[in-house]
């Protein structure tokens, strides 16, 4: 690949590439400030994005439960229709259920019976 770069001239071995970005929008903040134009803070911005993200329904194990770990899937799956986005944390790892699960009080009492 190189060698095809170096025969039709696209590649020099002695060009000094930057591959750090330039700040280019800070340049402009700082234009703006100079000619008195009025800068819209970003925090207004970043606060509406935060409604879009699903809520995630996380089940913690244990590594003493990880034996009923087939059991809990039995009861996601019980419980499978709309709902929320379910996330099982065992040890450092992280297993998402690749389904929506319809969480009510009865579930959430079998998974705390499992996981406790």
């Amino acid at each position: 690949m190189i060698g095809n770069a170096k025969e039709s001239g696209f590649f020099d071995p002695k060009e000094k590439v930057s591959r750090h970005a330039k700040k280019l929008e800070l340049e402009r903040i700082e234009t703006k400030k100079e000619e008195g134009e009025i800068i819209e803070p970003l925090e207004e911005i970043e606060d509406i994005a935060l409604d879009d993200e699903p809520e995630i329904y996380k089940i913690e194990v244990d590594a003493k439960h990880v034996g009923n770990l087939p059991k809990l899937k039995e009861i996601l799956t019980k419980a499978k229709g709309p709902g929320v986005k379910v996330e099982i944390h065992v040890g450092g790892k992280r297993i998402k259920v690749p389904f929506e699960v319809a969480i009510d009080k009865k579930v959430e009492k079998e998974i705390a019976r499992l996981v406790e």
